[in-house]
């Protein structure tokens, strides 16, 4: 199995994850191009200390090419949805490969 099937693998297990959380809904997923390669997202609403949250995850292989790169952003459920990951989505964006130090 490739790194891109596990990044598959990945939003499958956080959308159970997700929808094991109080009041958990899962609200989808999108494959993203990104500078650094193929991502996901996953997004899903859940109850956390007494409040409806929102929650989106971005999936990635590292920069460097050898592990799964996992960005997350929690904020409070509300109109604002599209912003927010809009806001995460440009974070992802100014993450780049590390030149290899010198020897």
């Amino acid at each position: 199995m490739g790194l891109g099937s596990n990044l598959v693998e990945a939003v499958r297990t956080q959308k159970g994850a997700f929808e094991a959380m109080p009041g958990g809904s899962y609200l989808g997923n999108r494959e993203l191009a990104t500078p650094i390669g193929t991502a996901f997202t996953a997004r899903a609403r859940y109850q956390a200390d007494g409040r409806e949250v929102e929650e989106t995850k971005v999936f990635a292989i590292h920069p460097q090419g050898d592990r799964l790169l996992t960005v997350s952003y929690v904020y409070p459920a509300g109109g604002d949805s599209q912003e927010r990951v809009q806001q995460l989505l440009l974070l992802i964006g100014e993450i780049e490969g590390l030149a290899p130090s010198p020897s």
